[in-house]
């Protein structure tokens, strides 16, 4: 749900789960960077979106984001990572 754009408490409140059932799925989640295309030696122009969202996590002091790359077409996610609200999560 975080990547169609709800935040924790919508995806709390949809999924009738606490709040902090949610983050702490979240931060279950392994950061994976993709280094190459699935599909690098085919002729495929792929347009896609990069989008954000972040919220802190038991403090605002522990600041996380969730930053994901999706096809427009398919609507389906790219590649994803999860990590402390620092310039190296991003990059």
């Amino acid at each position: 749900m975080t990547f169609n754009g709800a935040g924790v408490r919508d995806t709390a409140r949809t999924l009738k789960i606490g709040i902090n059932t949610v983050i702490r799925t979240l931060k279950k989640l392994s950061p994976r960077r993709i280094t190459s295309s699935p599909v690098a030696h085919a002729d495929v122009a792929l347009i896609c979106k990069l989008s954000q969202q972040w919220s802190f996590v038991g403090s605002k002091a522990r600041q996380h984001w969730l930053w994901y790359v999706y096809n427009t077409k398919t609507g389906g996610v790219l590649a994803y990572t999860f990590g402390p609200r620092t310039d190296e999560t991003l990059s």
